[in-house]
């Protein structure tokens, strides 16, 4: 039992609040995940007649000006983040790793310029370089998600 306790599932179990962060995170994951299955109207729906309800048994969240469910749109909301989230990870940490590993194993004029490259990235504030690239593209959620990737990748 003692071996278990060093190990990181057995550190983790130890402290009442990382149980409890992981259980709350579980949670948020697993609701945005099955948001169509959860969301108890449609996100989209319009009922002009409930606009600006208050939280009650039928809007848990209460309505928007447009009488659109608050609860149900805040899950949907929820996956489209993780999708994001998630796809910018995999491919900027797929990127990183793929240059990381050129400019470790290739020629030193090589990481030099990779280097350079990285910093002068750096150099612009993040925030500048995200809205000029969303400037740049057409909209959508595909361009979220470049836009992640290029502000990330080099971190």
């Amino acid at each position: 039992m003692s071996a278990f306790k060093h190990t990181l599932a057995g550190r983790l179990l130890a402290d009442p609040l990382a149980v409890m962060a992981v259980i709350i995170i579980a949670a948020l994951v697993t609701l945005a995940v099955f948001a169509d299955a959860v969301a108890p109207h449609d996100f989209r729906a319009m009922n002009i007649a409930d606009r600006f309800a208050a939280p009650s048994a039928d809007y848990w969240l209460g309505t928007d000006n447009l009488g659109r469910d608050t609860f149900s749109r805040l899950l949907q909301g929820g996956r489209i983040a993780l999708t994001v989230g998630l796809s910018a990870v995999l491919i900027a940490g797929s990127i990183g790793l793929v240059l990381g590993m050129v400019a470790g194993f290739g020629p030193r004029w090589l990481d030099n310029a990779l280097l350079f490259f990285f910093d002068t990235l750096r150099a612009y504030p993040t925030i500048i370089l995200a809205l000029a690239l969303a400037a740049l593209m057409p909209r959508g959620l595909t361009t979220v998600i470049v836009v992640v990737v290029l502000t990330s990748f080099s971190e």
